[in-house]
């Protein structure tokens, strides 16, 4: 089942909404104010892949993230505020 939660990868300095998980693939998904990225990871072949989004896509999106964010364009995300309640 996935799970959602907020947490702040290692090397990053603000925490980041995120969603993982599946049983064939693993996949990891997370933004800031200005970047939306998604790793996934898997085989080709339907195999189960046994290992969870936060062994396998976690890392991946991590480092991307880290490198994309010495980019100009993305280096100054904004803190993420929760939308009003309705």
């Amino acid at each position: 089942m996935a799970r959602e939660r907020a947490l702040a990868p290692a090397g990053s300095s603000c925490l980041l909404p995120a969603r993982r998980g599946l049983l064939t693939t693993a996949g990891f998904a997370g933004f800031t104010s200005n970047l939306l990225a998604i790793a996934w990871v898997g085989y080709d072949d339907d195999r189960e892949l046994k290992l969870p989004g936060a062994d396998s896509a976690l890392p991946v999106w991590t480092e991307f993230m880290k490198l994309a964010t010495q980019y100009p364009a993305y280096r100054d995300a904004k803190p993420l505020s929760p939308p009003p309640a309705s």
